[in-house]
């Protein structure tokens, strides 16, 4: 078993799904940080790409069983890296865990790369 789709390929599948039929590419966007438009396809709407999806994603399949984080916001104000400076939420990111439950987390609490554990850009 290969490694699952990236996180926007994998927000694209439930877009084109019948579950994504009153989503917009636009309300998977983290409000406070970078925002660059999903590129339209016609008849279907937009399509994500890695530069317009405003979350991280896990990085490794993760079990129903098992409270872990599932998404978090890509930035936090102030981020840097080889692309320069990013905006964001001020001293923190939001997250979702599998449980359901939104935490905001400090960012003193984030790896070197500024992420959470097994959360991906």
């Amino acid at each position: 078993m290969g490694p699952g789709p990236r996180a926007h390929d994998s927000l694209n599948v439930l877009l084109e799904s019948r579950f994504g039929t009153d989503l917009e590419a636009e309300d998977l966007i983290c409000a406070e940080g970078e925002f660059v438009p999903a590129a339209e396809i016609g008849p279907l709407g937009s399509r994500l790409a890695e530069h317009c999806l405003g979350y991280t994603w896990p990085t490794k399949r993760l079990k129903p069983t098992k409270k872990a984080f599932l998404s978090s916001c890509k930035y936090y104000e102030g981020f840097g890296d080889a692309e320069g400076t990013h905006s964001g939420h001020d001293g923190m990111v939001v997250a979702i865990d599998t449980s359901g439950k939104v935490h905001y987390v400090d960012v003193s609490e984030l790896s070197e790369d500024g992420l959470l554990p097994d959360l991906g850009r």
